[in-house]
C-alpha cells in the first residue's frame, strides 16, 4: 500500500503531460500556460497553447478526465507530487517550476525520469 494515495490516473497524466510540451513549440518556460499571443493563461483553458510542466500536467489532467472536477484537480496534484518527488523517492531540491525555467531538454529529462521508475506500490 502506497504512503501517498495517488489517483488511478497519475501515471496517464504524466505520460499526457511529456506528450503535450515534447514538441518545443508546445513548451513554454512562462508560468502555468500562454495563449498564441503569450498572455499567460490558465492550463485548463482552451486557449492556453503552451505549457511548462506543472501546466501541461493540469492540462493532461483536464484531457483524461473531462469534467475537470475535483477527482482532475487530484490527479494534476498526484502527477506533479510524483514528478517532483520521483514517486516519493527523492526529495527535489529544486522545484518543477525551477527545472522548467533549465529548458525543455531539462523539463522533459524529469518526465522521462519519473516514467521510467515506478511509484514502491505499482
Amino acid at each position: 500500500m502506497c504512503e501517498y494515495p495517488r489517483h488511478p490516473k497519475t501515471r496517464a497524466v504524466i505520460v499526457r503531460a511529456r506528450e503535450i510540451i515534447s514538441d518545443p513549440d508546445r513548451w513554454t518556460p512562462a508560468s502555468q500556460a500562454v495563449d498564441a499571443d503569450g498572455n499567460w493563461v490558465r492550463a485548463r483553458q482552451a486557449k492556453a497553447v503552451r505549457f511548462s510542466g506543472a501546466g501541461a500536467l493540469r492540462r493532461a489532467a483536464m484531457e483524461l478526465i473531462p469534467d475537470y472536477d475535483s477527482s482532475a484537480f487530484k490527479a494534476a496534484d498526484d502527477a506533479y507530487w510524483a514528478v517532483n518527488t520521483r514517486w516519493g523517492r527523492t526529495v527535489r531540491y529544486d522545484n518543477l517550476e525551477f527545472i522548467n525555467e533549465k529548458g525543455h531538454q531539462a523539463m522533459l529529462a524529469v518526465f522521462d525520469e519519473v516514467l521510467a521508475s515506478k511509484c514502491k506500490c505499482e
